[in-house]
């Protein structure tokens, strides 16, 4: 019955050592924490996988000599990385401090470049808007000389065509232009007679 007992507890041994083995003994696999364990924790594995696999519980067993001497190298390599990282700190803020006043003078210097940027980009647009507006007052202003230029010119031909039709030929234009202006006049003013005269009848529907 103890060979018996004595092989299981070989087995184990034997199952945890390779499990360790396969992890490239990781400490805190070793110890069975998760990554970023306080001190505390690490202490109170380390007590109690040592206490359970101490060589004299288990009548010198060499492969509890070796579990409990992982168990010692994983709580020590895990101490010496946090007084490491207790070390380097002060060492991450000097270089934190003395790199501080650069990256204050490279931000500023950034945007002083974008500001510089930014100004010379509305002074491109400023610059194409007075452009496009002094081409815009040219355009009109070669319109306006074009369209003064056909009215003299009209007005010319009309004086032309007045000296060359003789008065009484001039006086039947005139009326016929007047007769025609009047008969104009009262067409608009019959479609606006019109027009009231059917909004009122609409009215009247409405009303009834």
């Amino acid at each position: 019955m103890t060979n018996r007992g004595s092989d299981w507890r070989r087995e184990q041994f034997r199952r945890t050592l390779e499990h360790w083995r396969a992890s490239n003994f990781d400490p805190h696999v070793v110890l069975g924490i998760p990554r970023g364990a306080p001190k505390s924790l690490i202490i109170d594995s380390h007590r109690r996988w040592v206490t359970a696999y101490h060589p004299d519980r288990h009548d010198g067993d060499p492969l509890a000599t070796e579990l409990t001497q992982r168990l010692n190298a994983a709580r020590d390599e895990l101490f010496a990385g946090a007084r490491r990282s207790v070390q380097s700190q002060p060492e991450r803020q000097r270089r934190q401090a003395e790199a501080q006043p650069q990256r204050a003078a490279q931000e500023e210097e950034r945007r002083r470049q974008e500001e510089e940027r930014e100004l010379q980009a509305y002074i491109r647009e400023e610059r194409r808007r007075q452009e496009d507006e002094l081409d815009q007052a040219v355009l009109e202003a070669e319109q306006l000389i074009r369209d003064a230029a056909r009215k003299k010119h009209r007005q010319s031909q009309v004086r032309e065509q007045r000296e060359r039709v003789p008065e009484d030929q001039r006086r039947k234009q005139d009326k016929e232009r007047r007769r025609r202006a009047n008969k104009a006049k009262q067409r608009k003013q019959e479609k606006a007679r019109l027009r009231r005269a059917r909004k009122a009848g609409k009215r009247d529907k409405k009303r009834r």
